[in-house]
Order: structure tokens, then C-alpha cells, then sequence
């Protein structure tokens, strides 16, 4: 099961830029490490070449509460989205706020791969930029995170060097 939490951007910021022709989306996949910010930066580059909305989706492993642990866990969830949150400040202050974008914390419960490509079809994204290591979202999905998202039906990922 996922969970979407969307973070609001502040006030006066983000505001969109009006494109001509067919409308593209780009999700890119951060969590605040250096080869995060490459692939936001190519991400941001990306949008605002060929235009369209960009979004920022940082993937946060929660866990179910269970009967026996239920405190553990809640405190476990709350941690991983504080650190969550931190991610997305620092993402905002990488994009250029001319940008039609949107920064989110994904929640997933054991499928982050899933739970990542299930977004980019939902916002029907024409491009997922991720890091190029995977970042901490390839320790949860265990192995190459652009191959398993192509494995997984995304079909345009870019995995930038």
C-alpha cells in the first residue's frame, strides 16, 4: 500500500510557466545526497528546455504498525519522514522557482520501486531522472533502481553520470 503525501510549496514561490504545444512531465527521484542533486539539476535543466511540470518525490520507507511494537514504529515513521521533509527543503532550494513544480514525500511499506513507477504513471511522466547509485532507494529495492523502474513499465529513464 502507498500513501501520498504532498508538501505544499511556500508562499509565493513556484509559479508556472506557460508552454505552447504538448505538455511534458518529468519526475525525478531525490533523497539530498550528491547524485541527487545531479539528477534534480538535469531534471530541472530538462523542464526548463522542453517545458512541462516537474516533480520531486522523495521515497520514504514507512513501516505497518503492528500490535506488539506499534510505539516503536510510529516514532520509526515519524524520523523517516522528518528526514523525508528535510529532503524536500533542500530540493526546493534547487529549483529555479520559475518552474511548474511539485515536491513530494512517497510514502511506501515494503515496494519502493512500485511505488515510484505507480507515480509516474499516475502524473504520466514522459521522463524519470534518478540518481545515478539509486541512493537510498536502491538499498530498498535491492538492486539497479532505473532497471527495475523500466522492468517495471517506465519507459523513459535517465540515470545521469
Amino acid at each position: 500500500m502507498s500513501v501520498l503525501v504532498r508538501s505544499p510549496a511556500p508562499p509565493d514561490q513556484h509559479q508556472a510557466i506557460e508552454i505552447a504545444g504538448p505538455r511534458h512531465h518529468t519526475v525525478v527521484a531525490y533523497d539530498g545526497r550528491r547524485a541527487a542533486d545531479v539528477a534534480l539539476d538535469v531534471a530541472t535543466s530538462h523542464v526548463a528546455t522542453v517545458g512541462g511540470r516537474l516533480t520531486v518525490a522523495v521515497v520514504a520507507e514507512t513501516e505497518r504498525p503492528s500490535r506488539c511494537c506499534n510505539l516503536q514504529t510510529v516514532n520509526w515513521n515519524r524520523e523517516i519522514r522528518e528526514f523525508a521533509a528535510r529532503d524536500i527543503v533542500k530540493a526546493r532550494a534547487r529549483v529555479d522557482p520559475r518552474i511548474d513544480a511539485e515536491f513530494l514525500i512517497v510514502e511506501t511499506d515494503g515496494d519502493p520501486v512500485g511505488t515510484l513507477a505507480g507515480l509516474a504513471r499516475s502524473v504520466e511522466a514522459d521522463l524519470v531522472v534518478v540518481p545515478c547509485d539509486g541512493g537510498r532507494i536502491w538499498h530498498l529495492a535491492g538492486r539497479d533502481l532505473a532497471t527495475r523502474l523500466r522492468r517495471a513499465g517506465v519507459a523513459g529513464v535517465l540515470e545521469p553520470r
